[in-house]
């Protein structure tokens, strides 16, 4: 498992991840379910932080659980578009 499936790390992976990105000077796409270990304004939070704008796009959807064998959810999946602020 990743740093960003730890709930305890997720937060400092993502902005590590934010700062070094803009550090190079790149934009991003990032898709995270609603039910993800961060809410989407945390997000938006780390991002700004390092210097990105946000535009957040949201979609409904049914999700599985990732193939295991369990009833079916409703999720807001976002898109965060993320672009300089400079």
């Amino acid at each position: 498992m990743s740093d960003f499936g730890l709930r305890s790390k997720v937060a400092d992976t993502f902005s590590q991840m934010f700062s070094l990105a803009s550090a190079r000077g790149l934009q991003m796409a990032l898709s995270y379910a609603s039910t993800s270990l961060l809410p989407a304004d945390k997000i938006v939070r780390l991002a700004e932080a390092s210097g990105y704008r946000t535009e957040i796009k949201e979609i409904e959807l049914r999700h599985s659980g990732q193939g295991q064998v369990r009833a079916k959810s409703d999720v807001t999946e976002y898109l965060f578009l993320l672009t300089h602020g400079r």
